[in-house]
């Protein structure tokens, strides 16, 4: 009676040790992460720890274009880009950013082979917004803006195709400041190549250059 008694008090004990362990690698599957708008994955879930987020260091660093590098022997991770280099060391609550020492909240950790480190921190080192949404318990990283080069292409071709009205906001032949400030080239399609490689000006596409 005393063995089926332990036995059953046993199992008791690990059916209530797996359904915890269920249960918080479910609430851990909806923390979500979202860098400008997109969903990120991860082969290891987010974790939530004394209310930081932590997430795997290599997935957050290479979505944000970060490189990284990971030193076995220190437990030491890096990322860098061209301004700013941080170093974290897997539980230590000292980080560096530019080798300035950073405390942090919570240190980072290993979790199922994976480093996570906590995504505030990280992210606004490199210059990003980090929000936590609660509604939909989800992270939402915003990268700091850049200047970028804008490409338009423009084919001058009856009044229904012509992108004329998009790039000038006005009706052919007429022109105006439209979204000419934002377009730093044009790529017209109106080019054409003869059999040596020269550019001719008349096509039998009947794309050709406008006069003037």
């Amino acid at each position: 009676m005393k063995r089926l008694l332990s036995f059953c008090l046993a199992l008791i004990f690990t059916l209530a040790l797996f359904n915890g362990s269920v249960y918080s690698q479910d609430l851990q599957k909806e923390i979500g992460v979202f860098i400008d708008g997109l969903y990120v994955e991860f082969d290891v879930f987010p974790v939530n720890l004394n209310g930081r987020v932590l997430i795997p260091f290599r997935a957050i660093a290479e979505a944000l274009n970060v490189e990284v590098l990971w030193e076995a022997s220190t437990r030491t991770v890096t990322a860098s880009d061209a301004d700013t280099s941080v170093r974290l060391q897997i539980g230590n609550n000292i980080a560096f950013k530019n080798e300035e020492a950073i405390n942090l909240d919570v240190p980072p950790t290993i979790i199922n082979g994976r480093t996570l480190i906590p995504i505030r921190f990280f992210s606004e080192a490199f210059g990003c917004e980090v929000l936590w949404d609660g509604s939909a318990n989800a992270v939402r990283i915003a990268s700091p803006k850049k200047a970028m080069e804008v490409l338009g292409f423009y084919g001058l071709g009856s009044l229904e195709t012509s992108s004329w009205t998009d790039l000038f906001g006005k009706s052919y032949p007429q022109t105006a400041l439209g979204n000419t400030d934002i377009v730093s080239e044009l790529a017209f399609c109106w080019y054409g190549m003869d059999e040596k490689g020269n550019l001719i000006a008349n096509s039998v596409t009947g794309w050709m250059k406008p006069d003037g």
